[in-house]
């Protein structure tokens, strides 16, 4: 195995790569200077977020003189589904078209032959850990394109169902169960099929998660008003993911041979260098042995870590990034 350094990604000598494959363009706000860079480099598909969105694609793509695909992103409502603790739609949220929108959607694309209609794009849950329901979200998904499909006599053949798919960080034991979600979903993607739909997931949570972890140095441990805290060499302006998903963080202690124990089997919450009460990882977990020096090692950091995070308070140092190679 070796370990390789690598610059900061907004750090002069970071050059930002892109694999030579097919573009699925989406996020909300995109930018008019985006959407033409997208056009012209003609983008395997655009996710439309508006109306004001598919306008401008519209146009764009009539002065360029090019064909592009879209698809819908489209918000509907949950009626009788448990929501998670993020929820990107199923009530009021800046996320996608409300489907009263659909149908002047599709008149503005049947108006212009620029234009084509892929399909749809959904993401209504964040943080998914139960399988039922993320299932049944799915098939409520399918449900609904049919409909739009028999109704306005549409063709398409992509459907994009989002991702969602959750980290349990409160109980890294217990993820979303993906063996039994996967011997699951042949009943869904078999009617896709049927219908000559593909089905497209956006898993990155899920795959990126396990792949990173955030280590701070110990810089202090100390007791204040009866309570225990260890002050680390970075914080939440390298890693917010706890501070974002108010979760006290899985972590373990790799202690320094040389260094001797300042406290032993005591609850320590876990903070970094920043001068605010929310630079937290973790709240009162209990710990065998600390000192300064030792390092707070913090696993399932691959996913929404750094590039979430507050970079510039108080102007401290970006982290250092090594990369593991077989």
């Amino acid at each position: 195995m070796a370990l390789k350094r690598h610059p900061v990604a907004n750090s002069p000598g970071y050059v930002s790569r892109c694999p030579a494959s097919r573009i699925f363009f989406g996020g909300p706000g995109k930018l008019q200077s985006e959407l033409q860079h997208a056009v012209q480099l003609g983008v395997e598909v655009l996710h439309v977020e508006s109306l004001t969105e598919l306008r401008r694609i519209q146009a764009i793509a009539l002065e360029q003189n090019k064909t592009i695909s879209v698809l819908l992103r489209i918000n509907i409502a949950l009626e009788g589904l448990t929501g998670t603790r993020l929820m990107m739609g199923g009530k009021p949220t800046p996320f996608g078209l409300d489907e009263q929108e659909l149908p002047a959607a599709l008149r503005e694309i049947a108006a212009s032959p620029q234009i084509q209609l892929r399909g749809f794009h959904f993401h209504l849950m964040s943080h998914q850990l139960d399988v039922d329901n993320h299932l049944t979200l799915i098939r409520m998904y399918l449900d609904k394109v049919q409909g739009w499909c028999k109704s306005w006599s549409l063709e398409i053949d992509l459907i994009n169902v989002g991702g969602g798919i959750g980290i349990n960080y409160l109980e890294p034991q217990h993820h979303f169960d993906w063996t039994s979600f996967c011997q699951r979903l042949p009943d869904l993607t078999q009617f896709s099929q049927s219908q000559g739909w593909t089905l497209r997931f956006e898993c990155g949570r899920y795959i990126a998660a396990a792949c990173g972890y955030y280590v701070m140095e110990v810089l202090d441990v100390k007791k204040n008003l009866g309570e225990w805290f260890a002050i680390g060499r970075g914080g939440t302006h390298h890693f917010r993911t706890p501070a974002a998903q108010s979760h006290n963080h899985p972590f373990s202690v790799l202690r320094r041979e040389q260094n001797a124990s300042w406290i032993n089997d005591q609850r320590v919450t876990l903070v970094g260098q920043l001068c605010t009460p929310k630079d937290v990882l973790a709240r009162q977990q209990v710990i065998s042995a600390l000192a300064p020096g030792d390092w707070l090692v913090f696993e399932l950091a691959g996913a929404y870590a750094w590039n979430i995070s507050h970079q510039n308070f108080l102007m401290h140092s970006p982290p250092e990034f090594i990369w593991l190679e077989h």
